[in-house]
């Protein structure tokens, strides 16, 4: 005679038990007293706000003082926008000074760390310092173009913005 499971030691392939019951008796009385909504979903339409500028397609504002024409600014825009780029230079000489010197220890860092043995960390450190550096820069970019497109009609912000945006394409927008 064949000895059962439970008698040679080995578990039995399907268990049935009380805690196995206990959940499908729960899932049957939740999906039997559930409200069944045949009805297909309503999708409403929405406005979305325009956000706010990030990373890369907010103008820097030497950039766009070169390429003003293409924006098509009247004088008096130019005017405020030329304090507005003052006041840009003047909030953030520091910090691209800072940025373009921890860049360029970095960058004498590299080529050289194979020769000299420099370990990972020095090479994190320097990454990690341009890369705060430049978050800032970006953010502080950012911020003064949502400033400065203020100044802009709808149409002479997405021209500006898709001007910036096409220096990065290759065969893009002339004067990089």
């Amino acid at each position: 005679m064949a000895q059962n499971s439970r008698e040679n030691g080995k578990p039995p392939r399907f268990w049935f038990g009380p805690g196995l019951l206990l959940a499908i008796s729960a899932s049957l009385l939740i999906w039997r007293f559930a409200p069944h909504n045949t009805a297909r979903p309503i999708i409403e339409h929405a406005v979305i706000p325009a956000a706010e500028t990030t990373g890369l397609s907010a103008p820097d504002p030497q950039w766009l003082f070169a390429h003003i024409d293409q924006v098509g600014l009247k004088d008096s825009q130019k005017s405020r926008l030329q304090s507005l780029a003052g006041r840009w230079d003047h909030e953030t000489t520091i910090l691209r000074s800072e940025l373009r010197q921890a860049s360029e220890e970095f960058t004498a860092i590299v080529p050289s760390s194979g020769r000299r043995g420099d370990s990972l960390e020095q090479i994190q450190l320097g990454t990690t310092r341009v890369s705060e550096l430049t978050r800032r820069l970006l953010d502080a970019r950012r911020s003064w173009w949502n400033v400065a497109s203020s100044l802009f009609t709808p149409e002479q912000r997405r021209q500006a913005e898709w001007a910036w945006s096409q220096r990065f394409i290759i065969g893009g927008s002339e004067g990089q």
